[in-house]
């Protein structure tokens, strides 16, 4: 979707997380390429090859960042994610 290079993912990291190990976002942030970097970050805490319920998504975006709903919308609008029609299961694809 975004054309970006190791040290811009890297930076996004250093400026956005709190920390790494356990994986904790500070600061959500507003642009399309920024969020889009974050969220490489934030898919990483699910598997290719696993169904999660919407409930199973939330508690693990909660904890990376309190807003979990944005973010599990913005994992399906950015194509990290699908989900069935009525939202019950979701899956990685990227």
């Amino acid at each position: 979707m975004f054309e970006y290079t190791k040290e811009e993912l890297e930076k996004i990291m250093e400026t956005h997380f709190k920390s790494k190990e356990p994986l904790v976002l500070n600061i959500y942030p507003s642009k399309n390429k920024k969020k889009y970097l974050c969220l490489l970050w934030m898919i990483e805490v699910f598997a290719c090859d696993c169904e999660y319920s919407e409930k199973e998504v939330n508690a693990k975006i909660k904890a990376i960042y309190p807003d979990f709903v944005t973010v599990r919308r913005d994992f399906v609008d950015y194509g990290f994610m699908k989900r069935t029609d009525d939202g019950a299961k979701y899956w990685r694809i990227k």
